[in-house]
């Protein structure tokens, strides 16, 4: 599990510098892993991209609970946009709505639905 987190974290400090699209998973694993030792991880850059907006919602679930909305963030919607949601795998894609649905709900039961526009910035088709 660190590896994974180590992987998650790298990738998203190329994400930030870089941009979700222009990662290379080539970069990603250099000081954590081997590549091969990566792939055991994520299949793809997808596969990894669908990670990092799971972990981005389970972050802003907690964030809400904890009533600190005001640092939820959405770097990794972009997961959610049909440029890159249709070629997840089922898999993947499944992982991403299950999160998302567990996020939208706690967002509902906040007060903060109408305020903070969530359900937008991650409406998935």
């Amino acid at each position: 599990m660190k590896i994974e987190t180590e992987l998650l974290d790298r990738a998203e400090e190329l994400i930030k510098k870089y941009g979700a699209l222009n990662l290379s998973m080539t970069e990603v694993h250099h000081g954590v892993c081997s590549s091969s030792h990566m792939f055991r991880f994520f299949k793809s850059k997808n596969s990894l991209l669908a990670r990092l907006c799971v972990r981005e919602m389970m972050s802003n679930v907690e964030k809400l609970k904890s009533d600190t909305p005001d640092y939820m963030s959405r770097h990794f919607k972009i997961v959610t946009d049909p440029f890159i949601y249709d070629y997840l795998s089922t898999q993947d894609k499944y992982m991403v709505k299950y999160y998302l649905d567990i996020f939208l709900s706690k967002l509902r039961k906040s007060n903060l639905a109408g305020i903070i526009g969530f359900k937008q910035a991650y409406d998935v088709k």
